[in-house]
């Protein structure tokens, strides 16, 4: 008897199946050559993923977990609405209403900062408390006489805060607010310009990891003011696929504990180190089709589930 298959180490299409290592001693096959809705976990074994059933229907994008559940928003026939969902012990979710008659369409980022969560949608803006809806913080400066042009600061598309600055981006510019004052910046000196549409903005201890349509850049230091991008990836990530908060990079098979960012691209997930270090996950043993331009990234009990769209 030949020992096909017990456990294996993942999903690899990037050899040649002639090259998939084969060992019947130690368990047969170590690697899939393809999979579908499976979740292969640590000890080598398989579970289907495929149990689960439809909790609410309709169109739904740009979830953030939240205290006790998390926000979602839904695109309805005239507006799009922000939603305080909390799972319930029969498997259903109770849905409170927290915020109507934003633009139809129009993709949410979130941030948070202690019981704060604040979003922008690239037309509108403001941040939630619980349930309740609140207006973004004026944009008055409130300091000393200066020489420097205060403005408001503009209205992004992307949005995280890094060291109590709201760091934001509209098209290929990436904006930084003054210190503890997410309304106002100086217009001379709070911006960068990329070479492309910014795509994501990923904020850890020591920096900031920024995309554009090209390539993904660290910015290093709490003072946005003293910036210069750094390369540290060829390619961009994905948008919308950056995880919400901070993942401990030992959970992933990297020696480190240092809180790290999370995010998608195109080649795969990639953990963000505070010193700027970017590691792909996968790439060396699966290559993804290049068939989206978003997506989302999910950790279930350190089981990262990746997800994209179009």
């Amino acid at each position: 008897m030949t020992v096909i298959f017990t456990k294996c180490s993942g999903q690899n299409n990037t050899a040649i199946p002639e090259s998939v290592p084969f060992d019947p001693k130690k368990g047969g096959i170590n690697f899939l050559e393809a999979s579908a809705d499976v979740v292969i976990g640590k000890t080598g074994k398989i579970s289907s993923c495929r149990s689960g059933s439809v909790v609410e229907s309709g169109s739904w994008q740009s979830s953030y977990p939240a205290v006790g559940g998390f926000y979602a928003v839904k695109d309805r026939s005239a507006d799009t609405a922000i939603y305080k969902a909390v799972p319930k012990v029969d498997g259903t979710l109770s849905l409170a209403g927290v915020c109507s008659g934003l633009a139809k369409g129009a993709r949410i980022d979130f941030a948070r900062v202690a019981e704060k969560f604040y979003y922008v949608n690239g037309l509108e803006r403001g941040y939630m408390v619980d349930e309740t809806p609140f207006v973004w913080p004026t944009s008055e400066w409130p300091g000393d006489e200066t020489t420097a042009e205060m403005v408001p600061l503009p209205i992004g598309q992307h949005l995280d805060i890094l060291s109590g600055r709201w760091l934001t981006s509209k098209d290929d510019e990436l904006f930084f607010s003054e210190y503890a004052l997410p309304g106002i910046m100086d217009k001379t000196r709070n911006n960068r310009r990329f070479e492309s549409k910014v795509l994501m903005i990923c904020s850890v201890q020591t920096g900031a990891y920024v995309s554009d349509e090209r390539a993904v850049y660290f910015v290093q230091g709490t003072d946005p003011n003293i910036w210069v991008p750094r390369k540290v990836l060829e390619y961009p990530a994905t948008e919308w696929a950056r995880y919400p908060t901070l993942v401990n990079p030992s959970d992933f098979g990297i020696e480190s504990t240092a809180l790290s960012a999370l995010f998608g691209t195109p080649k795969g997930p990639v953990i963000g180190l505070p010193d700027g270090t970017a590691i792909n996950l996968i790439e060396k043993n699966l290559q993804l089709p290049e068939c989206y331009s978003t997506g989302a990234i999910i950790v279930v009990d350190k089981t990262m589930i990746l997800q994209s769209g179009v």
